[in-house]
């Protein structure tokens, strides 16, 4: 990864903003994604300092080591009594004067913590600098996103057999998530989603007990990680022959999609990629049944920047991995949705997940 680049571009942020540096705060386990873009290291325990003449990593003595041989860039100090203790004697000496703390990663605990003892500075609260960075995915990061998207491609392909009735939904996510983990996902990229029957209307139905039946609609949404990095990917079948209503809501939905991914390109308007999709969905008669926006960024973390949809400003950029999943969803009948992530270009799209979306009949 082209971490020196990343650098330049966030100094060149503290320098305008006149921050003295920016502290990546991952003591709660919540902030892996920013501190890893940043500095490489994989612990679930750090403090990062980052400005210009500033590259620290703090942390504890079970990621030290680690720490050493992941970040030789960065200066390691070994938290010795608690890590807001640490963190004072090492801003102390760094002369800091004014620190921008991610507002969004820092839960109020920890703020009221900082506030107290870090009364000798001004904390500065920013937002979305670093996740703003991580929009626009360098090479090496798209080829790891090829790769975890293939390993949920194929994941897809072989549980096809699998979905059979009387096997439970909770049956079928295990099996999806073996099958992420034998083609080298390091885990799945979230809770796998499978919802059957009219719970198939639930936009995040976790797997249930619930028995798949025949006739059943099936939704599946899933992604595998690999090296940190995400793939997310749904497809919607039916097990035994679809209804005429199903087939005509599904032919919407595939319909609506390939309308998005066949014109979407660098410089479209978050909003305008929305209304693609929502303008024939609304056409067709079921605009109340679609309520989430468009997509969303892809990468370290599964859900990230952009927000594609009706709400969201901003444009699409070249070097953007996003998903392009509409979906209806009739409560008392269920729902259908077709979810797949793209590379964006000056001229186009690159698709990155390729799992068979012609409507399945199992």
């Amino acid at each position: 990864m082209d971490r020196h680049l990343r650098w330049e571009k966030l100094e060149r942020k503290l320098r305008e903003e006149k921050i003295s540096a920016l502290g990546i705060i991952n003591i709660e386990n919540n902030n892996f994604a920013n501190q890893y873009y940043i500095s490489g290291f994989t612990g679930s325990w750090g403090t990062i300092i980052f400005g210009p003449g500033h590259r620290i990593l703090i942390t504890d003595s079970r990621y030290y080591q680690q720490a050493k041989k992941q970040v030789p860039d960065f200066r390691i100090i070994l938290q010795e009594n608690s890590m807001l203790d640490t963190l004072i004697s090492v801003l102390k000496e760094e002369s800091i004067s004014k620190l921008g703390l991610e507002e969004e990663s820092v839960s109020y605990k920890v703020y009221r913590e900082l506030k107290r003892k870090l009364y000798f500075l001004r904390l500065i609260p920013v937002k979305g600098w670093v996740e703003n960075l991580r929009t626009i995915k360098e090479e090496k990061e798209i080829r790891l996103l090829r790769q975890a998207a293939k390993i949920a491609d194929e994941t897809f392909c072989e549980i096809l057999s699998f979905l059979t009735p009387n096997r439970s939904e909770r049956e079928i996510a295990w099996e999806i998530e073996a099958g992420l983990r034998r083609r080298g996902a390091e885990k799945a990229a979230f809770d796998i989603i499978v919802a059957s029957g009219t719970r198939s209307s639930l936009p995040h139905g976790i797997a249930t007990d619930k028995k798949i039946r025949a006739g059943n609609i099936v939704k599946m949404d899933f992604g595998a990680r690999v090296d940190g990095y995400h793939s997310d990917l749904t497809r919607t079948v039916v097990v035994g022959k679809g209804t005429r209503r199903f087939r005509k809501i599904y032919q919407v939905i595939k319909e609506a999609q390939e309308r998005v991914i066949s014109r979407m390109r660098a410089g479209m308007k978050f909003l305008e990629a929305d209304a693609l999709a929502r303008e024939h969905i609304r056409a067709q008669g079921y605009d109340k049944y679609f309520g989430h926006g468009l997509g969303h960024g892809v990468g370290l973390s599964p859900h990230e920047l952009p927000a594609i949809s009706w709400r969201s400003r901003g444009k699409l950029e070249a070097g953007m991995v996003v998903t392009v999943e509409p979906g209806i969803y009739i409560p008392g009948w269920g729902g259908i949705r077709i979810e797949d992530m793209v590379v964006i270009h000056e001229d186009g799209t690159e698709l990155l997940t390729r799992a068979p979306k012609e409507l399945i009949e199992i």
